[in-house]
């Protein structure tokens, strides 16, 4: 949840990264990596699947094209023992204090969405996920975070609630006047005249009234 979605601003609330690194002697050695760039991420993890979806705008195709091309290139190749492939989120909340690393991709789809942007969908095997904590962290300060930005998550969802719920009230509350003031209109002795009857053109011309309904005759001639 700290990683998904942008604050209030629209800015992402996570930073995240690929790399792919070759384990010598204990420690990775970086053979590729690259930032994604203004991408907004949605993590969402049950069991052993991780699914993270990082959406680009279309300003970051390029960033987009790239992280793809590196990902089919893991999956389509034999995976060499000695290598790893990661993803690593960073959560702005936390201050750099913790981050994310998911490991084992078992799968990747990119596609182009409708206003231009790209679509990045990453499935990871869960249960080889690692958190990581750099040096001192301070809970508490976290939870007052998390806690500031889910009320302010749902203070956002209440108002577009709100906002909804008027605006479909007050189109309600117009259709139903419109709707009243046209029978008004057709039905009402003293406007019928001004309106005319479409049933009367060049078939029967109007006669007596009674009860504001137009009682008609046939023309003679006819």
């Amino acid at each position: 949840m700290l990683a998904s979605g942008t604050d209030s601003e629209g800015n992402a609330l996570a930073a995240g990264s690929l790399a792919r690194d070759k384990i010598k002697d204990m420690e990775p050695v970086t053979l590729d990596n690259i930032f994604l760039e203004k991408a907004v991420f949605d993590v969402k993890a049950d069991g052993g699947c991780a699914v993270v979806k990082a959406d680009f705008p279309a300003s970051a195709s390029l960033f987009f094209e790239k992280a793809e091309k590196m990902c089919r290139e893991w999956l389509d190749a034999p995976v060499p023992e000695d290598e790893a492939f990661s993803l690593l989120l960073s959560p702005y909340l936390l201050n750099g204090s913790v981050y994310v690393l998911f490991l084992n991709l078992v799968f990747a789809y990119g596609h182009e969405k409708p206003d231009g942007g790209r679509c990045l969908i990453l499935a990871f095997d869960n249960t080889a996920t690692i958190p990581y904590e750099t040096g001192d962290v301070d809970y508490a300060a976290i939870v007052r975070e998390v806690e500031a930005e889910m009320k302010r998550r749902e203070t956002e969802l209440a108002e577009e609630l709100d906002d909804a719920k008027e605006e479909e009230d007050a189109a309600r509350d117009a259709g139903a006047y419109d709707f009243g003031k046209e029978i008004a209109d057709r039905y009402d002795p003293e406007h019928l005249e001004s309106r005319g009857n479409p049933v009367d053109k060049g078939r029967v011309r109007s006669g007596r009234q009674g009860r504001g309904i137009r009682i008609a005759r046939r023309d003679e001639d006819a």
